[in-house]
């Protein structure tokens, strides 16, 4: 696995940790962990050349601070599910995930 470069780290409720790093490689990583009913996790892994096209649908250009648009638009895009708002987007990033009980 690349090596973490910079993260953020967000809680959009109760029970509901989201981590969003900058990866080595420039790839961003969103690690989520649920555990309002059982527990699921998962990552989305977003290519490093695909984040000019996020940066733009967070309304930002490119001087601006990635990780801190997703902070600011983080409620709307977890609302929506961070894997069908980046496939809006025209992106399609790696996906994994875990459920239990």
């Amino acid at each position: 696995m690349t090596a973490k470069t910079r993260e953020a780290r967000f809680r959009p409720w109760p029970r509901v940790w989201i981590t969003m790093a900058l990866m080595a490689d420039g790839a961003l990583r969103i690690e989520g962990q649920d555990l309002r009913e059982g527990e699921y996790e998962y990552v989305v892994t977003v290519r490093a050349a695909d984040l000019p096209a996020v940066r733009q649908a967070l309304g930002g250009g490119p001087e601006d601070d990635l990780l801190t648009l997703l902070k600011r638009h983080g409620h709307a895009i977890i609302e929506r599910g961070e894997l069908a708002w980046l496939h809006e987007q025209g992106i399609t990033p790696q996906f994994w995930s875990r459920r239990e009980g």
